[in-house]
């Protein structure tokens, strides 16, 4: 059974495949048709990067096709410049699409999914890498405050602060 999801999808700890389906229709926003072209590519973006292993199925020209990637494969070339992974659709999206994506990846699971014009990717991915280097840095400032805080006024209350924000701070790291 499919849930109904937008944009980000909580699954929680699942074992074994996880099938997502993707419907793609193109915008229904007049100035937004008559500035694109209704056969521009379309880029599947899916995220977190630590997935192990990402099934991309489209139906096209009578036929399946079939993109993988992921974290246990070895990388190729890729579109994408932040921690997600892409994949080129092969056919138009001129008329509403549905496309099934097949994840394998032990653990807790939040899976994010966009889909997003050729000519948008680098805006959206330049966007996300900015969100990133903003939250470690805001986390970072945070943590030197901590450590001043700490030097100054030696309290259980800042050594507490301080394992916090060091916490935050991996916790970053680790997820970007």
């Amino acid at each position: 059974p499919f849930k109904d999801s937008d944009k980000e999808l909580n699954l929680g700890y699942k074992k074994g495949s996880i099938w997502i389906r993707l419907k793609i229709t193109p915008s229904t926003d007049q100035s937004v048709a008559q500035a694109k072209p209704a056969s521009e590519t379309v880029i599947i973006r899916v995220g977190p990067h630590d997935l192990n292993t990402i099934e991309l199925y489209e139906f096209d020209a009578g036929k399946w096709h079939r993109q993988v990637a992921g974290d246990l494969l070895p990388p190729k070339e890729t579109i994408c410049t932040d921690d997600y992974y892409c994949f080129l659709l092969k056919g138009q999206v001129a008329q509403p699409q549905t496309i099934y994506v097949r994840i394998e990846s032990p653990g807790f699971l939040t899976i994010n999914t966009d889909a997003v014009l050729l000519t948008d990717l680098a805006r959206v991915s330049n966007d996300r890498i900015r969100r990133t280097y903003s939250a470690l840095t805001v986390a970072v400032g945070i943590l030197i405050l901590g450590l001043f805080l700490l030097a100054r006024y030696r309290s259980r209350l800042t050594h507490i602060y301080c394992w916090f924000q060091v916490s935050i701070f991996l916790y970053l790291v680790a997820i970007y």
